[in-house]
């Protein structure tokens, strides 16, 4: 009966930590985020991930942005390569280690700095833990969604994706506020167009 009894407490706990690892990995990040460790923040990235979650939004922000509307066929399919070449510099310039700090620092406003979903400027605290594990979505095993910060809006929400790998938590996916997305675009366009 004490065998039985050991295995499952053995059990419980390791159950609990692996559900208390995603966050103990965010908030790692975060740490990271606000310490500036270049090395800390590009461990816990997944850069090629991260560049496909990002290219997708900026690519729709930017066929968004451009108002001819009507396109269809083999059309589309050169616009879309267009719109896409039109991010690529951005995302060569996000996609270094001090470009994800920079991203990783600005707020939904697209200013660096107060804001931004790791720089509140507070520490978390257990009257918060409510809000954080609210904003949080598991899909699967292997997939964690959180919404941050907890306490804005939710077009003012960044959304990040954990993905388990390799037993590592990883950021793959940064889901930017329509906001900063549109305002991204209008400033490749802006660069582009001139």
């Amino acid at each position: 009966m004490r065998w039985f009894v050991a295995i499952t407490l053995v059990l419980l706990l390791g159950w609990i930590l692996y559900l208390a690892s995603p966050y103990w990995a965010i908030y790692r990040l975060a740490a990271a985020v606000e310490r500036g460790d270049v090395a800390a923040v590009s461990a816990r990235v997944n850069l090629k991930a991260l560049r496909v979650s990002l290219a997708k939004q900026i690519a729709a922000d930017l066929a968004a942005a451009d108002r001819s509307g009507g396109i269809s066929g083999s059309d589309a399919q050169l616009a879309a390569a267009t719109v896409l070449a039109l991010a690529d510099p951005f995302l060569d310039e996000v996609l270094t280690a001090d470009g994800i700090l920079r991203l990783l620092r600005t707020s939904s406003s697209g200013e660096v700095g107060s804001g931004s979903p790791f720089s509140q400027g507070r520490g978390v605290s257990l009257e918060d833990l409510d809000d954080f594990l609210g904003a949080s979505t598991w899909r699967g095993f292997r997939n964690v969604y959180i919404n941050l910060p907890p306490d804005e809006p939710r077009e003012e929400r960044f959304r990040l994706q954990l993905r388990l790998g390799q037993l590592r938590w990883r950021l793959v996916s940064l889901e930017l506020p329509s906001a900063l997305r549109k305002r991204i675009a209008e400033t490749l366009i802006r660069k582009h167009v001139r």
